[in-house]
């Protein structure tokens, strides 16, 4: 087995893992390829006068709007098209566990389930159960995940294009993952969630996320999970060929990551509770089940929110102990040896 190392490059250049954004309104609109993709609040906010002819978005947007659907089911794969572009993949490679695909069709009816899966490197079950029917203004679709329970209804096409959100409430309880050393993540709480094609799933809830860590425990109201494709940066020189992502929002919270902070003999490094924004935990998983991954914490990119302390009895020019102001901060860790769902071979 390859030893542990973190991709030191990517931390230095900024080449950070993070869940996909929401294009802003105004890119979206002008990268338009001849599909809408904007919903009726967005437009009223560009030009309201226009926005009235825009048909009701809780009837759904039809196809005819917003180009042709296609539901294309190929054994472990299953693809949701859109204006002749993939928009929701559902690929039983990209999952942990024994994950089983299955996909019923006929005229004006379609049935996906998703059983036996996991996210990547956590004991977070991905499993769903989504049904969606064609009606006059389109199809609609009711989505359910074994997660939380969470369930809810959208318009199949609007929700494919970025136009109307999957929103849900539910109950989560669940150690996500144990990440060695004493350390793990726990989802807990009642929690809002939107859930997007690309496979981002957000939950906000009061501290909805915690994360041990040797030292320090810190919360977060808003976690965001996310497979990451190949392409997206890892926290690590050799990543697991699967991923998961977390990424907690500090927001108002105080997070005492200054106390997990090492430094050699003689020198510190101080941190207030403020000192970083958002910790992202990158985690994966090898055939025996066992957790590797990495995490980082960052703080603001233009102010100074950890001071570097020499020591030795140097001396700042007002006399006092010299710091060092240190911006863009970034807090990295690697880890080892916590446990799984197993891996499907193949």
């Amino acid at each position: 087995m390859p030893r542990l190392r973190l991709n030191l490059a990517a931390l230095r250049e900024n080449r950070l893992p993070a869940p996909p954004q929401q294009i802003p309104i105004l890119e979206r609109l002008l990268a338009n390829e001849g599909a809408l993709t904007l919903s009726r609040r967005e437009l009223l906010g560009l030009a309201g006068v226009a926005a009235l002819t825009i048909p009701d978005l809780s009837k759904g947007i039809g196809s005819s709007l917003l180009g042709g659907f296609q539901f294309l089911a190929e054994g472990r794969r299953v693809r949701f098209r859109l204006a002749g572009k993939d928009r929701w993949v559902i690929d039983t490679r990209l999952f942990a566990g024994t994950p089983r695909l299955k996909a019923d069709q006929g005229p004006g009816w379609l049935r996906v389930r998703l059983t036996g899966a996991y996210f990547p490197g956590t004991r977070l079950p991905a499993d769903f159960d989504c049904e969606a029917r064609r009606g006059l203004a389109g199809w609609r679709m009711r989505l359910k995940f074994a997660l939380g329970d969470l369930q809810a209804e959208v318009p199949l096409e609007s929700w494919l294009a970025g136009a109307e959100p999957f929103s849900a409430r539910g109950e989560v309880q669940a150690t996500a993952c144990k990440l060695g050393g004493g350390a793990g993540l726990a989802l807990a709480g009642s929690a809002r969630a939107t859930f997007l094609p690309d496979w981002t799933l957000r939950l906000s809830g009061r501290q909805i996320a915690r994360l041990s860590l040797p030292g320090a425990e810190i919360a977060a109201d808003t976690v965001t999970l996310s497979l990451p494709s190949a392409a997206t940066p890892s926290l690590l020189r050799q990543p697991p060929a699967r991923r998961t992502l977390f990424c907690l929002e500090r927001g108002n919270r105080r997070w005492p990551l200054g106390r997990v902070l090492a430094a050699a003999h003689g020198e510190r490094l101080v941190a207030d509770d403020q000192a970083f924004e958002s910790v992202t935990v990158e985690v994966g998983q090898t055939r025996l089940g066992t957790v590797r991954g990495a995490m980082v914490a960052q703080g603001p990119s233009e102010e100074a929110t950890l001071y570097f302390r020499p020591g030795g009895g140097l001396k700042g020019s007002d006399g006092g102990d010299f710091a060092l102001p240190l911006r863009n901060a970034r807090y990295a860790l690697a880890f080892e040896g916590g446990h799984a769902a197993k891996r499907s071979p193949g």
